[in-house]
C-alpha cells in the first residue's frame, strides 16, 4: 500500500473576503444613484485622480476612511466593500466626499 498524501496535491489557500450575510445598507437609494453617477456600475472604472471602482474611491480616502476607520478589509475594488464603506460615510455626515452627490439629494 501506498501513502495517500504522497499523491494528493498540495492545496494553497489565498486570503479573500466572503461577505455571506445581506449588507443591510441603510442608504441603499442613494448609494445606487452615486454608483450610477460615479462609474456606472464598472467596478474597474478608474478616475482622472486615480479614483478606483464602483464609488470612486481614491485609494488615500480608501485607505484612511474604509480600511483605518471602519476596519474594512484592504479591498478597494470589492463592491461590497466600497458600499459599506460608502454607507458608514453617510452615516457619519460626510456626503460630499461623493462629488456627484449633488444629483443623487
Amino acid at each position: 500500500m501506498c501513502a495517500v498524501g504522497k499523491y494528493i496535491p498540495k492545496i494553497y489557500t489565498q486570503t479573500f473576503t466572503v461577505i455571506l450575510e445581506p449588507l443591510n445598507l441603510k442608504n441603499e437609494s442613494l448609494l445606487k444613484c452615486f454608483i450610477h453617477h460615479e462609474s456606472g456600475g464598472n467596478k474597474y472604472a478608474i478616475g482622472k485622480a486615480g479614483e478606483r471602482g464602483i464609488l470612486q474611491f481614491l485609494p488615500s480616502t480608501f485607505s484612511y476612511l474604509c480600511v483605518g476607520k471602519y476596519k474594512l478589509p484592504n479591498e478597494i475594488l470589492n463592491n461590497e466593500v466600497q458600499k459599506i464603506c460608502a454607507d458608514k460615510m453617510i452615516e457619519n455626515k460626510l456626503l460630499k466626499q461623493f462629488s456627484t452627490y449633488i444629483y443623487c439629494i
